[in-house]
């Protein structure tokens, strides 16, 4: 039999942060300094494809509405950059910064109607996997 203890040892192990603080993006996770600067990189990288309003066209699917957080719900912001990283730009996979990646999220996350805060996303891999994307009050399809 395996116990509780057992267990958080083997995550312990395996590098899983037990005592990592997990936060909510209707908490404001993010600065509205970092999604102004998000909105920049998505009209230069992003908007050719998926237009400037986020509603999608032909094979990019729309970045905005209930069915952009009902895709993201429960997962994480660093499964979102992670996602968006190893696809996006369609042409040139992962040629963006990282921290362009994060204020894509952010900006993301400002359309989605999810709130601002003071601080910004982390530029922290490992800390991105702990901001869960929970839309309790999805915005109406636009």
């Amino acid at each position: 039999m395996i116990t509780r203890g057992a267990v958080a040892c083997m995550l312990v192990v395996l590098g899983w942060d037990l005592a990592a603080e997990v936060a909510y993006v209707g908490d404001g996770v993010y600065s509205d300094r970092q999604a102004e600067q998000g909105r920049v990189a998505y009209r230069a990288a992003c908007a050719s494809c998926h237009l400037e309003d986020l509603s999608g066209d032909g094979d990019a699917p729309p970045l905005k509405g209930r069915g952009f957080l009902a895709r993201w719900a429960e997962l994480s912001v660093g499964d979102l950059i992670a996602a968006t990283r190893t696809t996006m730009p369609k042409e040139a996979p992962d040629s963006l910064s990282f921290s362009t990646y994060v204020e894509l999220s952010a900006y993301l996350l400002q359309v989605n109607g999810m709130p601002s805060g003071e601080r910004a996303l982390p530029v922290d891999v490992d800390a991105l996997w702990n901001v869960v994307i929970a839309a309790n009050n999805p915005p109406p399809d636009q």
